[in-house]
């Protein structure tokens, strides 16, 4: 499938993009390679955010309080570029979201029935039941990335928590009855729990990722984040934090489980055979007609064939 590309003029600031020399794909000038074909970008470059300023502010501050002594007057100007530095960072965030969010809600052929975009900002993924599609968001770049794929292509899904394996899905059609991890997996829409061989508990976790596997040679993996900060499972905020990315993760893996089951199924269901009736009948006509058949024993199988 092709990667579909969205130009958005927003609050009046032009995206700063070329063409590929390659395969005349629009893409954003800091990405380091063309999504389509693969070509790398040489002209690949990252203009400095907010963030990056402040960073310089702050370390201008530190060498003009050691230079001048004035460490209280530093101190004070440190945490004042801090808190500036987490605003301006979050307000950067909430104006990518919107973009993100406008460019999905404006996509040819595709209707979003349901969405999400993770916690690091930085991909997504949204259904279309209708078209029976979903899109796979790409957010890292200055020109965000939207693939839509149709529910058949994709192969698995795979829930992680700290690089080990929750759960995971593999449509039936992709293993054939493989062995994986010594179980053997048939059946439609296999889930797989506990394949990860670290066992290690922790009171704490860092990373909850959902992995979408699709059958695409050129980009075959897709993972959404939920949870991107060491976050304790205990704890009225923690705790309450932790369960509520790691509920919305196992939303979304059964949402995809879902979708793999439908895509199985409808490739196992039967194949209708329209107009064989219609052909057998008229093969009996042409059998009564040229007298091989009696019209009661025409009457006769013809009841047969509808019965």
């Amino acid at each position: 499938m092709p990667w579909h590309q969205v130009a958005l003029k927003w609050e009046n600031r032009e995206l700063n993009t070329i063409t590929c020399t390659n395969c005349g794909v629009a893409i954003a000038k800091s990405r380091p390679s063309c999504p389509n074909c693969g070509r790398l970008n040489p002209k690949a470059k990252h203009e400095p955010g907010s963030v990056v300023v402040l960073i310089g502010v702050l370390v201008v501050i530190v060498i003009w309080g050691m230079l001048t002594k004035s460490y209280a007057v530093m101190i004070g100007l440190l945490v004042v570029t801090a808190i500036m530095a987490a605003v301006m960072d979050s307000k950067e965030k909430a104006k990518k979201l919107q973009g993100v969010e406008w460019q999905l809600d404006n996509l040819d052929n595709f209707t979003v029935s349901q969405k999400v975009l993770g916690a690091d900002g930085n991909t997504g993924i949204a259904i279309d039941e209708a078209r029976q599609s979903v899109c796979l968001i790409d957010s890292r770049y200055e020109l965000p990335e939207f693939r839509i794929v149709p529910y058949k292509n994709i192969i698995s899904c795979e829930l992680f928590q700290d690089g080990s394996t929750v759960t995971r899905t593999i449509r039936s059609s992709q293993i054939g009855g493989a062995l994986v991890g010594g179980i053997a997996l048939g059946g439609i829409g296999v889930v797989v729990g506990g394949l990860s061989g670290k066992t290690k508990s922790s009171d704490t976790v860092k990373r909850i990722d959902l992995r979408i596997i699709v059958d695409d040679t050129k980009s075959p993996i897709h993972d959404v984040n939920f949870l991107n900060v060491e976050t304790k499972k205990e704890g009225l905020i923690d705790g309450n934090y932790y369960q509520q990315s790691l509920l919305k993760a196992r939303h979304w893996q059964g949402l995809v489980e879902v979708l793999i089951k439908r895509a199985d199924s409808e490739e196992s269901a039967p194949v209708a055979q329209p107009g064989s009736l219609a052909e057998e009948i008229r093969k009996l006509a042409e059998l009564r007609d040229s007298g091989v058949l009696t019209d009661e024993e025409f009457v006769s199988q013809k009841a047969k064939l509808l019965a």
